[in-house]
């Protein structure tokens, strides 16, 4: 198992990547899409996707793997210390949504990619001209792509309470409440 070191970095930096990818793309790369000509807007958007696609794999590969070997290494501590458990659950309950999340987000995308030759004035933002139920498709896509850039900061929140649960006195206090609940 990596040192308690080497796992935070794989933990932070992966879910740092994975955030940073998720804004630039729901900031930049759809907004950008609409600076080339129509006809090539939803594919230079997915092309962009695509290229990320490898990156965001191994942000979210090496971020389980910071965060397995986190949890080896903190099991007592998170059995212990009151509520570091509870944070635990919740910040895996965001991780798995901002999984769900981007899943769906790539189904979606696909769905776009495959309606490239529709009017649009960027990749998911439809054109007056663009059909209702392709306009509808793009629209969910714009709000997934957000949702999962809130999904992901929140994670990285999360992480960085966690973190704050491991400060000394932070560890003391909760042990002394998991011992005494009227503290």
């Amino acid at each position: 198992m990596p040192s308690q070191t080497t796992a935070r970095i794989l933990h932070d930096v992966g879910g740092a990547a994975w955030f940073g990818g998720a804004l630039m793309g729901a900031t930049a790369l759809n907004r950008a899409s609409g600076a080339v000509s129509a006809d090539d807007r939803v594919t230079v958007a997915d092309a962009g996707w695509q290229a990320w696609r490898p990156w965001k794999v191994a942000a979210i590969g090496a971020h389980v793997a910071g965060s397995l070997a986190l949890l080896w290494g903190n099991k007592g501590r998170l059995m212990a210390q009151k509520d570091a458990m509870v944070v635990n659950a919740v910040k895996t309950g965001v991780f798995l949504a901002a999984v769900g999340t981007d899943v769906y987000a790539a189904r979606l995308g696909s769905e776009v990619g495959e309606q490239a030759s529709s009017s649009v004035d960027a990749a998911v933002e439809p054109a007056a001209a663009t059909p209702d139920d392709l306009a509808d498709t793009r629209r969910k896509l714009r709000v997934t792509q957000w949702a999962l850039v809130a999904l992901t900061g929140l994670n990285i929140a999360l992480g960085s309470q966690m973190g704050e649960q491991q400060r000394p006195s932070n560890v003391f206090s909760g042990l002394l409440e998991r011992l005494d609940p009227r503290r």
